[in-house]
């Protein structure tokens, strides 16, 4: 039986989720390149997170992760996936992003999204897909995906 996967809209009841799914998600890698800080990690979230940008993943009606996909004129920007550990390595992220690339695709736009250096499992995810780095700052890649080369 194949397991179902939606997305709805994420509501302010949302909030601790998305926070314990982002401490859950990233916080090995902000521990590594700036410190966990706690108080100043919850501040930050509460103060950068737009519910409206966001969708809560669902599997079998149990929220287990996030993705946030922003449209814009020439490309999609993949802002952010976010999905909780014990629901990571079963194709989940890799079957929505698909769906992203054949969205992109049809509407001749290319789709780009920044991963931190030191995330190697996602990176390699992304590369696995098609995409390639375009960009570095300091902490993150920048890559980007082409459909047909463009």
């Amino acid at each position: 039986m194949k397991k179902v996967i939606k997305l709805r809209t994420a509501k302010n009841d949302d909030l601790d989720f998305l926070y314990n799914l982002h401490k859950s998600t990233l916080r090995e890698y902000i521990d590594q390149i700036w410190g966990w800080d706690e108080k100043w990690q919850r501040k930050y979230f509460s103060q950068r997170f737009e519910l409206e940008e966001l969708q809560i993943i669902t599997l079998e009606g149990i929220d287990i992760g996030s993705i946030s996909v922003i449209h814009k004129d020439q490309e999609i920007f993949l802002n952010r996936i976010e999905i909780l550990p014990e629901y990571q390595n079963r194709g989940i992220g890799t079957c929505l992003i698909k769906k992203i690339m054949i969205n992109a695709q049809s509407k001749g736009k290319s789709i780009t999204l920044q991963v931190f250096k030191i995330n190697k499992r996602a990176r390699k995810l992304y590369e696995g897909l098609g995409f390639s780095i375009c960009g570095e700052t300091r902490t993150h890649y920048q890559m980007k995906y082409s459909p047909n080369n463009q």
